[in-house]
């Protein structure tokens, strides 16, 4: 492959992986990965080392896990009751399918407060575990978008050499 277009599909691809971390449906990390992959090996892994590569691989499966992980631990950490988790979790998913990009930011939060109230929590209480798996999303929108922007400069700094 001409390095010129693995250049350009490379770009194409980070700045989608940019744009994919805040839009659902669209796995922002792994096309950025696969960017970078492609740009490697368009050039035999001379300037984007295959070591390089496969740490950004594992950066990126650990970032499913901070989509799941971190509005559990942030409802967790304001004191969220099993049913609030829960809420949280259905909430993600339900906000993801019926609102799209905006589900995802509010799913959890509302789903965390139901679960709260249905729990027979305070709406104080339950609006606290609410807040906490609202934090937990945007510490792991946080994480992506830093590695995404991690492996531009990765990219960047290849092009460079």
């Amino acid at each position: 492959m001409n390095s010129i277009i693995a250049i350009i599909i490379t770009f194409f691809l980070i700045g989608i992986g940019l744009l994919g971390v805040v839009v659902p449906f669209l796995p922002g990390v792994p096309i950025a990965w696969l960017g970078l992959f492609i740009y490697a090996l368009a050039t035999d892994f001379t300037t984007l080392s295959l070591t390089t590569v496969l740490v950004f691989l594992g950066l990126t499966v650990l970032t499913f896990a901070f989509d799941i992980v971190l509005p559990l631990l942030g409802a967790k950490r304001y004191h969220a009751t099993r049913f609030g988790l829960i809420g949280a979790s259905l909430g993600l998913l339900l906000g993801l399918i019926t609102l799209g990009p905006l589900g995802v930011l509010l799913g959890p939060f509302i789903g965390a407060f139901v679960g709260e109230l249905l729990a027979g929590r305070q709406s104080d209480s339950a609006l606290r575990a609410a807040f906490g798996a609202f934090l937990g999303f945007l510490v792991s929108s946080f994480l992506k978008i830093a590695l995404v922007l991690v492996m531009a400069g990765f990219f960047i700094a290849a092009l460079v050499r």
